[in-house]
Parts: structure tokens; C-alpha cells; sequence
């Protein structure tokens, strides 16, 4: 079974490149990330002397600044490619063919949600890559510190910042599947791949803009309310906001990592917040997988 599905995964990626949509999404979420880095160079020293808050000097801002607006774009690439799995095989007819060998209906439809994954995967790590490169390359990394005073002690150290960072791509990866995963339902309710799409966005912007948006308190139980959960408290202390950094210093308690002296004491309503932003999406991964296995094993497609 397991052999079977690899097979099927890997005749997914075949297909992808032929996929002019895949290549044009790679393309404007790279840019989007590359211009976003490099935009605080484009500001002429005159220019910068001008503006109230001098242009970034540390590599930690833009670097997130990159990869918030470059995920941003990925989210919604997910959601469509992923509202296109199975309505695109049934609409062009090839989902009879491939049902027609010697595979199950269940293995088909893993194989299609380990590719969303895998995508998920490299794309996320691709934007983490340019971003933290490029802002690297072009800026540098330094302790985040208090301007006002410098010589006082770090509002947190580069080694913890580099830490944080790779928390909030993994973390942030949870959510960005349960987006794909919503696509992939859809996908299994909706044949036309036009309508798919349509009724993926029309479905998921409400979710982001209007429930998150206007209702509080639903939004600890929605999955996407978790996608900048972590990369908007990482950009807060780039600007040494630290009111949320508890989130990154609760995972390092869980991980039993980067503490000295004393240990950290957190209530168990900030822990069960942590604890929240990674079940609440992956429950929704597991119920959109598991209703949409079972629409697609009562589908008639070999009619």
C-alpha cells in the first residue's frame, strides 16, 4: 500500500510540471518575498533621514516582513491548488483511467493530500530560505536591543531570534496543510474545477476576514486564526514589543531548551494557547481528511 501510494505521489509531481500555475505562483511568491527584503535598500540615505523611524539596520525585520507577505501568497496558492486535486481529475475525465489500474480509492486520495503536503513543505521552506539569506546577505543579524539604549542587556539574542524563527515556520506549517486540506474537501464535493476554486476562496475569505475579524472569541477554534500567529509575535520583537513572546518561551519550556537560571513559570491558560495553535488546525487537517476520504469513496466517478 505504502509503495503504492509513493508511486502515485511521485506521478502527482510529474504532473505539476507541466502546470503553468504552479511555476507562475512560485514566481510571484518569490518576488513578493524578494522585494519585501530588499525594499528597506531602495531607500536613499536622504530619503531615510527624513522618515520619523530610520531604515531597518538588523536582518531579523525584513527577513519576517518576507516571509509574512510571501506566506500570505502561499496560503492562498494552497487553497486553490488544492480545491483543483480532485475536481481537475474528474473534470478532464483521467480520474477513470487512474481508478481503472490496480489502485484503491484511499491510496489515490493519500497520495493527493502527501503531495498538498509536500508542497506545503518545500514552499514554506523555500520562503524561509530566500528570506533569511537574503536578509543575511544584505543587512546582517544582531541581538534585538533597545535602540533608546544600547549598551543596556538584549531584549533577546540573536541565537534565541534564529530559535524563534524556525518555531514559527513549523509552526506555521500546521495551519497552512489545514488551508490546503480545505481545498482538497471541496475539491471532492465539486466536480467543475472553475466552481471549486470560486466556492474555495468565497468560503475561506469570510473565515479570515469576517469570523477572526469581527468574533473574537471563535477565533482560538478556527484554524486559519494560526497561520501569523507566531511570525507576528516574531515581528513585534523585532520592534521590542514583547507582550506575546511567551508563546516562543513556552515552546522552549515544552522542548526543555534555552533557559538559564530559574525556570520560567507560565499559567496553564498560556500553555493551553500554545498548546491550541498546533491541535486546533491538525484536527481540522484529520476532519477534512477523513470526511472528504469518505465522499470520494461514495462518488460516482467510473460512470
Amino acid at each position: 500500500m505504502v509503495r503504492r501510494i509513493l508511486r502515485l505521489t511521485l506521478v502527482e509531481f510529474s504532473k505539476l510540471r507541466c502546470q503553468k500555475f504552479i511555476y507562475l505562483a512560485l514566481i510571484i511568491i518569490l518576488l513578493t518575498v524578494v522585494l519585501t527584503v530588499v525594499s528597506p535598500k531602495l531607500i536613499t540615505p536622504a530619503e531615510n533621514a527624513e522618515l520619523e523611524t530610520p531604515a531597518v539596520v538588523n536582518g531579523f525585520e525584513p527577513m519576517v516582513k518576507g516571509c509574512l507577505n510571501g506566506f500570505k501568497i502561499a496560503v492562498l496558492f494552497l487553497l486553490i491548488f488544492g480545491s483543483l486535486m480532485i475536481s481537475n481529475e474528474t473534470n478532464t475525465g483521467t480520474l477513470r483511467m487512474v481508478l481503472g489500474r490496480p489502485f484503491r480509492r484511499s491510496e489515490f486520495f493519500l497520495a493527493k493530500g502527501l503531495t498538498l503536503v509536500l508542497i506545503a513543505l518545500l514552499i514554506a521552506g523555500l520562503i524561509q530560505v530566500i528570506s533569511l539569506g537574503l536578509a543575511g546577505y544584505l543587512y546582517g543579524f544582531t541581538d534585538i536591543m533597545d535602540p533608546t539604549y544600547p549598551d543596556y542587556e538584549p531584549y533577546a539574542l540573536k541565537a534565541e531570534m534564529f530559535r524563534y524563527t524556525f518555531y514559527s515556520v513549523v509552526m506555521f506549517l500546521i495551519p497552512l496543510i489545514s488551508v490546503a486540506f480545505l481545498g482538497l474537501f471541496i475539491s471532492t464535493l465539486i466536480e467543475n474545477t472553475g466552481v471549486a476554486v470560486a466556492v474555495a476562496i468565497l468560503l475561506y475569505l469570510p473565515l479570515d476576514y469576517l469570523v477572526i475579524g469581527l468574533f473574537d472569541q471563535l477565533a482560538p477554534y478556527i484554524f486559519n486564526n494560526y497561520l501569523d500567529y507566531y511570525f507576528v509575535t516574531f515581528q513585534d520583537m523585532t520592534g521590542t514589543i514583547l507582550e506575546e513572546s511567551w508563546r516562543f518561551k513556552i515552546i522552549d519550556d515544552f522542548l526543555g531548551v534555552g533557559q538559564t537560571g530559574e525556570e520560567a513559570v507560565f499559567d496553564s491558560g498560556k500553555k493551553l494557547a500554545v498548546l491550541g495553535s498546533l491541535l486546533v488546525p491538525f484536527i481540522y487537517i484529520i476532519l477534512f481528511s477523513v470526511v472528504s476520504l469518505f465522499i470520494f469513496k461514495k462518488k460516482d466517478v467510473l460512470v
